[in-house]
């Protein structure tokens, strides 16, 4: 909360990732929220929404394995079963299906969305 807060005072921009979980993580997402907001941060929120078969495909790649990300598809499909992870924390969210699309292309869809960009570039 510290390092959003004190960001958004020095006007750096900051890309903060976050799996969350409805309405379990609403609090905490409220008060990350409320940190920026009134530390007058522009927050644009992004929902990636993969296909469920293309998760658990990513899930278990070399990439993610050398991380402390989730790499087992049964604890995958145990969280979507305890949570649920496909709604929005706002209707108005950015939504992206990036099952087939290039992270640069999401990223240049969310710097968009965001307004780091122009909008004649792809």
């Amino acid at each position: 909360m510290e390092l959003i807060g004190a960001a958004a005072r020095a006007g750096l921009d900051v890309v903060s990732t976050f799996v969350y979980g409805h309405p379990a993580d609403r609090e905490h997402v409220a008060q990350i929220l409320g940190v920026a907001e009134d530390a007058g941060a522009l927050v644009t929120r992004v929902q990636l929404l993969p296909r469920r078969e293309v998760l658990e495909r990513r899930v278990l790649e070399q990439s993610r394995l050398e991380t402390t990300k989730i790499g087992d598809v049964a604890l995958l499909r145990q969280m979507f079963d305890q949570h649920e992870m496909e709604t929005p924390i706002d209707p108005s969210d950015l939504s992206i299906d990036n099952s087939e699309i290039s992270a640069i292309k999401v990223a240049r869809l969310i710097a968009r969305a965001a307004g780091l960009t122009r909008s004649d570039r792809s």
